[in-house]
């Protein structure tokens, strides 16, 4: 399996023409020598850490533990775990995930936004 820092740099240097920010959590691997090298040759490039160990502050971990759930128990190869990832993203409405990563109660969601 190839590994994905070159396609995550590519994508990373089409952004990097102009100011970019890189949201990230504030995993250890975020901190490895290969992004800071990264980082230290694109200066226009500015990652903006959360805090540590606050997922509930991390929208987008709802959505990975709603991603983890559907796929869960199942013993698949990697092209089919990659089918069903695609599959339970495809399944789903921006509104969905939206709801999934910021519940009505949530302050990530848009001022006057009502749970149905």
């Amino acid at each position: 399996m190839k590994s994905l820092l070159p396609l995550a740099y590519e994508i990373l240097y089409q952004q990097s023409k102009s100011q970019g920010n890189v949201i990230c959590d504030n995993d250890s691997i975020h901190h490895a020598h290969a992004v800071t090298a990264y980082l230290d040759e694109h200066p226009t490039m500015e990652v903006l850490f959360a805090a540590r160990y606050s997922p509930h502050d991390n929208p987008v971990e709802r959505i990975w533990a709603a991603l983890k759930a559907f796929i869960a128990n199942t013993a698949v190869s990697c092209p089919g775990r990659l089918r069903q990832i695609h599959a339970f993203f495809r399944a789903r409405s921006p509104s969905q995930l939206l709801a999934a990563a910021a519940p009505w109660t949530s302050p990530w969601l848009p001022a006057g936004y009502k749970r149905n």
